[in-house]
């Protein structure tokens, strides 16, 4: 569901995205803009009369014209704008900068249009997905991810220009609650996110297969909880 862009609400935005602001120190501050469905929109009198007073023809581009005022708004603030890729639908301005979970097309659009991308795109980067057929794989969302594809993913994807390939930040790992209800399983899937691939900033260098940093990783799990959950390196499928 998406929020009614009144004035109102969007002085309630701010005034959230201020108190955060005031909390974290970060750089980027990240507003979302995935599934929101706009249907409401569409039957709302009062959403159409605003879309037609500022000129827009979809509702689309009524949420990009949200997205770019909250950007303004952050960028008066010395802070910056990122949201996931569904944000391109409404046309937003470079200035956002964009997460593609949505597999990779709306990256390498985002990248060649000259916003700031972070990969995070599915299935790839979600480490609540299971990690080997082994009989004693913790359950989580179905499809095979091992750690290996992980180690082995590339931020900067093919269809990218040479030009472009500047603005691919990094990758960011997700892990979503709803398919780890364990404290074992949320071990399990997201102790990999410290043992980074030796292609996102700031790894240091390891082997093509990240046993380096894997095995430094378990060291840590171990003197962090007395046990490590997690399995070795298995070759991909």
């Amino acid at each position: 569901m998406a929020l009614l862009p009144s004035p109102r609400s969007m002085t309630f935005i701010k005034n959230v995205l201020d108190e955060l602001i005031d909390i974290f120190p970060g750089q980027f501050i990240h507003v979302g803009g995935d599934e929101a469905v706009k249907d409401q929109w569409q039957r709302s009198p009062e959403v159409q009369a605003q879309m037609k007073a500022l000129g827009l023809k979809t509702e689309n581009q009524m949420q990009g014209w949200m997205i770019s005022e909250l950007g303004k708004h952050l960028a008066s603030k010395g802070r910056r704008l990122i949201g996931w890729d569904e944000i391109l639908e409404g046309d937003v301005p470079t200035s956002a900068t964009v997460m593609s979970w949505r597999g990779e097309a709306g990256a390498v659009e985002a990248a060649n249009k000259g916003h700031d991308v972070v990969m995070s795109p599915a299935p790839n980067l979600y480490l609540d997905n299971i990690q080997s057929a082994a009989g004693d794989e913790p359950p989580g969302r179905i499809g095979l991810q091992t750690l290996e594809m992980v180690y082995g993913y590339e931020p900067v994807r093919p269809g990218v220009t040479a030009e472009a390939a500047a603005h691919v930040l990094g990758a960011q790992g997700n892990a979503w609650s709803e398919y780890l209800a364990t404290a074992k399983q949320k071990e399990h899937a997201t102790f990999p996110a410290c043992r980074r691939s030796p292609n996102l900033p700031g790894a240091r260098a390891t082997s093509a297969t990240g046993r380096a940093s894997s095995n430094a990783c378990n060291r840590r799990c171990c003197a962090m909880n007395g046990r490590g959950s997690q399995r070795p390196m298995q070759p991909s499928p």
